[in-house]
């Protein structure tokens, strides 16, 4: 699998999951999972943003299942206000910011 193969593949499951959800608005891959998908190389990390309905940003910021659903996490922690850094079982490093429309 190469690495544009992996991180767009993991990028597409996290879409599956927050989908699941009910309550997500969109997800946005950023950097080189985003509109520079030709800069992917072995050390790319996977940046994105979730937007989810008013009231439940609060939720995917302190229950990560939703992440976790999508692969098996090892470690993460709450960076900001927004988002966390996450690293999966597999070795694939996180960062990620959760918004509601306003």
């Amino acid at each position: 699998m190469t690495a544009s193969e992996r991180l767009l593949g993991r990028l597409d499951a996290i879409a599956r999951s927050v989908a699941a959800e009910g309550d997500a608005l969109a997800l946005l891959g950023l950097g080189s999972v985003g509109l520079e998908t030709g800069r992917i190389d072995e050390w790319s990390d996977l940046d994105f943003f979730v937007v989810v309905e008013p009231g439940h940003k609060a939720r995917y910021l302190d229950r990560l299942d939703w992440l976790a659903r999508a692969h098996p996490l090892a470690w993460h922690f709450r960076n900001t206000g927004d988002g966390h850094k996450a690293l999966m079982e597999d070795g694939l490093f996180c960062e990620f910011a959760v918004f509601e429309p306003a």
